[in-house]
């Protein structure tokens, strides 16, 4: 999509990973893992434009902070971190850390997903049949998600 988006064609997409052991027995909410057991995961997913990665979308998941140090970290670690780094001129580079109230890092990630799909009902609703992405609807923002609380002088974000 942000190929087509660009209005560039795809050689190859192709993908890179990596596994990382933690080198001893440890346990977290989803099981308990041995010290040979993947505790941590790389991988970047690759998009070619004549014969060039143009895009490569990198992710690094661990079960424990301490594994694989050397992989990219994250700017703030209480919080589930996405960095875009866009090279061209200029060269941008965004780090976006979620946060919320009472959320742990994943149900972060969560939300911020769903908002999406969720302020896009209206617009998907009224689109004619068919499939669909980003470059063929409008601009899906928050509509209404900004309310005002009666007697204060605070605005919030639903």
């Amino acid at each position: 999509m942000l190929a087509a988006g660009l209005g560039v064609t795809l050689d190859r997409v192709y993908e890179k990973r990596e596994l990382a052991a933690a080198g001893y027995e440890f346990s977290v909410p989803a099981g308990t893992y041995s010290a040979n057991q993947a505790a941590a995961l790389h991988f970047e997913v690759i998009g070619e434009v004549d014969g060039q990665p143009m895009f490569v979308i990198e992710h690094v998941y661990r079960l424990l902070d301490d594994v694989a140090p050397h992989w990219p970290q994250p700017v703030n670690p209480d919080r589930r971190t996405t960095r875009i780094r866009i090279s061209g001129s200029p060269d941008i580079d965004v780090d976006v850390a979620l946060g919320g109230s009472g959320l742990d890092p994943t149900q972060q990630g969560v939300l911020a997903t769903v908002m999406r799909a969720v302020n896009a009902i209206p617009v998907i609703t009224s689109a004619a049949p068919g499939m669909h992405s980003p470059l063929d609807l409008p601009l899906i923002t928050g509509c209404d998600a900004i309310h005002r609380r009666v007697g204060h002088n605070r605005v919030g974000v639903r």
